[in-house]
């Protein structure tokens, strides 16, 4: 095997990538540092430490337990957000069945104020590891008799603004919803 040594211009490293280094976590047992370096393009963060094995495993299961906790938050708000749009547009539609607004208030309403009406899907399928804790959720909020028992795959998608092409296969497998 053969050394090359190439000629490193620390000015060029130190304008390209920015390196900060901390201590997330310390202990009597345990110290964890992260060093994260950035660039334009890309953020890798590196962790290095010692523990026991334990607390390690302890550590990382907490870290998916916040990730999780975040995620069913982050799903939850969504869903309270639509449910509201689907209730203003509701109320909108029933002013016009009963000639509260004509037919163009009602069009120059929705297009004067989409965010209080209009619901968009992301263009991208939902992560797979996203998808276990939405169906998780789902079921809790079926449990809890919060969610029909009969609910779709698109009214899913619409109530947690959720871009679940590709995944509908899984669910129905999963069998929480029809």
């Amino acid at each position: 095997m053969e050394n090359y040594n190439l000629p490193i211009n620390i000015n060029d490293v130190l304008s390209t990538y920015m390196i900060s280094n901390e201590i997330k976590y310390e202990n009597e047992n345990t110290v964890i540092r992260k060093f994260q370096i950035s660039s334009q393009e890309n953020t890798v963060v590196y962790f290095e430490g010692i523990t026991s094995p334990s607390a390690f495993e302890k550590m990382i299961d907490g870290l998916d337990a916040i990730e999780i906790a975040s995620l069913k938050e982050k799903l939850l708000k969504t869903a309270f957000k639509n449910r509201t749009k689907q209730y203003n547009f509701s109320q909108l539609i029933c002013n016009l069945l009963e000639n509260n607004i004509s037919e163009s208030d009602f069009e120059n309403e929705v297009e004067a104020h989409p965010d209080f009406y209009a619901i968009s899907l992301p263009e991208k399928p939902i992560k797979i590891s996203d998808l276990d804790v939405l169906t998780s959720l789902i079921a809790e909020l079926k449990e809890d008799k919060l969610l029909d028992d009969d609910i779709s795959v698109d009214e899913v998608s619409e109530l947690f603004e959720v871009n679940l092409d590709d995944v509908t296969t899984r669910i129905a497998q999963l069998k929480l919803i029809e």
